[in-house]
C-alpha cells in the first residue's frame, strides 16, 4: 500500500509522541526523497523505533542526506535497510559523516545502490571512528578493487564490525595480476590485525583458491577468538555475581 503525503505527515506527528512503535516497514512504495522528509523529522524526536525498512523507495541522494542529519541526533534506531534506493555518492558522503557520531545503528543494508568506489570511501572513514556498527551489507555496488583499498586500512582500526557482505562487487575482475595480488595481500594483512570480523561474504569477486582458504582461516580464527572472549566475559560476570 502506498503512503499518501497526508498519511506521511500524520505518521510524522504521531511518531513524535508514540513510544510504542519499534518496527516499521515501508519498502517498495516509491515514496522518494520528498516522501521521507516527515519521517526523518520524527526520528530526531522519537527514540523508540529500532527497526526501519525503506528498501526500494527511490530515496536518492537527497533523501539520504536528510536522513543523515537525523541519524546524528537519533540514538534509538539499530537496524536500517536502505537497499535499492539509488543513494549516490553525495548521499553516501553525508551518510558517512552521520555514522561518525551515531552510536546506536548496529545493522545497515546498503546493497544494490550503485555507489561505486567513490561512494564507499566515506563509509570506510567512518569505520575508523564508529564503534557500534556490527553488520554491513554492500553487495552489488560496483565497488571494485579501488573501493576496497581504504576498507582494508579501516579494518586494521575497527574492532566492532562482525559481518561484512561484499559479494558481487567486481573486486579483482579488471585488475592486472600484480595489482590484484597486492590488493589480496592487503586484505589478508588487515585480517591478521582485525579480530572482530567473523563473516565476510566475498563470492562473485575474483580471488584464487589459496588466498580464499587463507582468508577463511583468518575468519575462523576470529570466530574462535570471539567465542572465547564472550565465554570469558560471561564467566567473569558469573564470578562477580557469586561474590555478591
Amino acid at each position: 500500500m502506498e503512503l499518501e503525503t497526508r498519511e506521511q505527515k500524520l505518521y510524522s506527528e504521531s511518531s513524535k509522541v508514540n513510544q510504542n512503535l519499534t518496527k516499521l516497514k515501508i519498502s517498495r512504495n516509491e515514496i522518494g526523497a520528498e516522501g521521507t522528509k516527515p519521517l526523518w523529522q520524527s526520528l530526531k524526536v522519537n527514540q523508540a523505533l529500532a527497526k526501519l525498512d525503506l528498501s526500494r523507495n527511490e530515496i536518492g541522494a537527497e533523501g539520504v542526506e536528510s536522513l543523515s542529519e537525523s541519524l546524528k541526533v537519533n540514538q534509538g534506531l539499530t537496524d536500517l535497510k536502505l537497499n535499492r534506493n539509488e543513494n549516490g555518492v553525495e548521499g553516501m558522503k553525508a551518510f558517512g559523516e552521520s555514522l561518525k557520531s551515531n552510536q546506536s545503528l548496529t545493522k545497515l543494508d546498503l546493497s544494490r545502490n550503485g555507489i561505486g568506489a567513490e561512494g564507499t570511501k566515506p563509509l570506510w572513514q567512518s569505520l575508523k571512528v564508529n564503534q557500534a556498527l556490527a553488520t554491513l551489507k554492500l553487495s552489488h555496488n560496483g565497488i571494485g578493487t579501488e573501493g576496497t583499498e581504504p576498507l582494508w586500512q579501516s579494518l586494521k582500526v575497527n574492532q566492532t564490525l562482525a559481518k561484512l557482505n561484499l559479494a558481487n562487487n567486481g573486486i579483482g575482475s579488471k585488475d592486472t595480476k600484480v595489482a590484484h595480488q597486492e590488493n589480496v595481500q592487503e586484505l589478508l594483512q588487515s585480517l591478521k590485525i582485525n579480530t572482530s570480523l567473523v563473516k565476510l561474504h566475498f563470492d562473485g569477486n575474483t580471488i584464487n583458491k589459496k588466498d580464499l582458504n587463507q582468508m577463511n582461516n583468518l575468519i575462523k580464527r576470529n570466530n574462535y577468538f570471539q567465542k572465547h572472549l564472550t565465554k570469558s566475559a560471561k564467566e567473569g560476570n558469573l564470578s562477580k555475581n557469586s561474590k555478591n
